[in-house]
Protein backbone atom coordinates (compact mmCIF):
# COMPACT_ATOMS: atom_id res chain seq x y z
CA UNK A 1 0.00 0.00 0.00
CA UNK A 2 1.07 3.23 -0.99
CA UNK A 3 1.70 5.98 1.95
CA UNK A 4 -1.00 8.73 2.11
CA UNK A 5 0.38 12.37 2.52
CA UNK A 6 -1.15 14.77 4.90
CA UNK A 7 -0.59 17.78 2.66
CA UNK A 8 -2.14 15.91 -0.53
CA UNK A 9 -6.03 15.55 1.41
CA UNK A 10 -5.53 18.52 4.01
CA UNK A 11 -8.48 20.68 1.82
CA UNK A 12 -10.88 17.29 1.57
CA UNK A 13 -9.97 16.76 5.33
CA UNK A 14 -11.23 20.48 6.03
CA UNK A 15 -13.93 20.27 3.85
CA UNK A 16 -15.03 17.01 5.55
CA UNK A 17 -14.42 18.17 8.83
CA UNK A 18 -16.47 21.28 8.72
CA UNK A 19 -19.19 19.65 7.44
CA UNK A 20 -19.44 17.35 10.37
CA UNK A 21 -18.90 20.44 12.91
CA UNK A 22 -21.90 22.38 11.07
CA UNK A 23 -23.87 19.57 11.78
CA UNK A 24 -22.81 18.82 15.62
CA UNK A 25 -21.01 22.00 16.72
CA UNK A 26 -18.76 22.28 19.76
CA UNK A 27 -20.33 24.60 22.14
CA UNK A 28 -17.87 27.56 23.42
CA UNK A 29 -15.25 27.48 20.66
CA UNK A 30 -14.67 30.34 17.80
CA UNK A 31 -13.55 27.64 15.21
CA UNK A 32 -10.55 25.94 15.11
CA UNK A 33 -7.22 25.05 13.56
CA UNK A 34 -6.32 21.48 11.78
CA UNK A 35 -3.14 20.05 12.84
CA UNK A 36 -0.78 19.63 10.30
CA UNK A 37 -0.74 15.81 10.13
CA UNK A 38 -1.69 12.85 10.99
CA UNK A 39 -1.45 11.38 14.23
CA UNK A 40 -2.28 7.74 16.26
CA UNK A 41 -3.76 6.74 19.17
CA UNK A 42 -1.77 3.32 20.36
CA UNK A 43 -3.85 0.41 21.55
CA UNK A 44 -2.07 -1.66 24.53
CA UNK A 45 -3.02 -4.63 26.62
CA UNK A 46 -1.33 -3.41 29.29
CA UNK A 47 0.03 -0.51 31.27
CA UNK A 48 3.82 -0.39 32.74
CA UNK A 49 6.72 1.32 32.54
CA UNK A 50 8.04 -0.06 29.73
CA UNK A 51 8.30 1.67 26.20
CA UNK A 52 6.06 0.05 23.57
CA UNK A 53 7.09 0.88 19.99
CA UNK A 54 4.80 -0.95 17.38
CA UNK A 55 1.55 -2.60 17.74
CA UNK A 56 -2.24 -1.70 17.14
CA UNK A 57 -2.98 1.85 16.70
CA UNK A 58 -5.69 4.32 15.49
CA UNK A 59 -4.94 6.81 12.64
CA UNK A 60 -6.38 9.98 13.45
CA UNK A 61 -6.66 13.41 12.79
CA UNK A 62 -6.74 16.37 15.28
CA UNK A 63 -7.97 19.86 15.32
CA UNK A 64 -7.24 22.71 18.30
CA UNK A 65 -10.19 25.21 19.14
CA UNK A 66 -9.23 28.52 18.67
CA UNK A 67 -10.92 29.31 22.05
CA UNK A 68 -9.96 27.02 24.13
CA UNK A 69 -6.69 25.36 22.95
CA UNK A 70 -8.19 21.97 23.97
CA UNK A 71 -6.93 19.34 20.95
CA UNK A 72 -10.01 17.18 19.50
CA UNK A 73 -9.18 13.92 17.72
CA UNK A 74 -11.18 12.13 15.19
CA UNK A 75 -10.56 8.26 13.90
CA UNK A 76 -9.77 9.23 10.12
CA UNK A 77 -12.29 6.54 8.61
CA UNK A 78 -14.76 8.35 10.24
CA UNK A 79 -13.99 11.68 8.31
CA UNK A 80 -13.52 10.17 5.64
CA UNK A 81 -14.94 7.01 5.64
CA UNK A 82 -13.74 6.03 1.73
CA UNK A 83 -10.03 6.50 2.34
CA UNK A 84 -7.91 2.96 1.92
CA UNK A 85 -5.56 2.85 4.97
Amino acid sequence: MNAIKFIEIKDELQKALQDKLNKKPVIGEDGFTLIDGFMTLSLNGEISTNIIIGGPSIPVIGIIGNTSGQIYTFALKVILPNIKI
